[in-house]
């Protein structure tokens, strides 16, 4: 059913972009405005940053954990660049994939990286880039890898 929803929600965004190309120059956040170390990529906080930045659209990574929820991640095979451990801020020393573990343990285990600890929150569902986006007159341009 999530798959379905984000098809029909892709194809929407696929939509809506090609209206916005009309009236180029666009130009498009990627993984929403992060900022280096400081507002962590594919983030509510980088929807909120492109917003201040002017940006319209931002183009971002959404990927299924392994109980089907949709999350924003970029390296969804090789999470170790895309979050820390909660517990102690580490670095992960292997590869962990998105799609092996749930959002209750994504979200209990791991946080988003980022030299300012206010930001280091756990990585958001594709609900609440949704409703960031809403909330800050932003476009989503979903980007996903389908893995089966």
């Amino acid at each position: 059913m999530n798959k379905i929803i984000f098809s029909i929600i892709a194809l929407f965004a696929v939509a809506s972009v090609s209206i916005l190309a009309r009236k180029l120059p666009s130009t498009f956040a990627h993984r929403g405005c992060w900022l280096g170390t400081e507002v962590p990529e594919n983030s509510v906080a980088a929807v909120e940053m492109a917003k201040r930045f002017g940006y319209k659209v931002i183009e971002c990574d959404v990927h299924y954990t392994k109980d089907s929820v949709m999350v924003l991640m970029h390296d969804y095979m090789d999470m170790r660049r895309c979050i820390r451990r909660k517990s102690d801020y580490s670095k992960l020393d292997k590869p962990l994939n998105v799609a092996d573990i749930t959002y209750e343990e994504l979200k209990r285990d791991y946080v988003l990286p980022s030299d300012n600890p206010a930001l280091r929150t756990p990585v958001p569902t594709f609900e609440e880039l949704m409703l960031a986006c809403k909330k800050n007159g932003i476009m989503p341009l979903l980007h996903s890898d389908v893995v089966e």
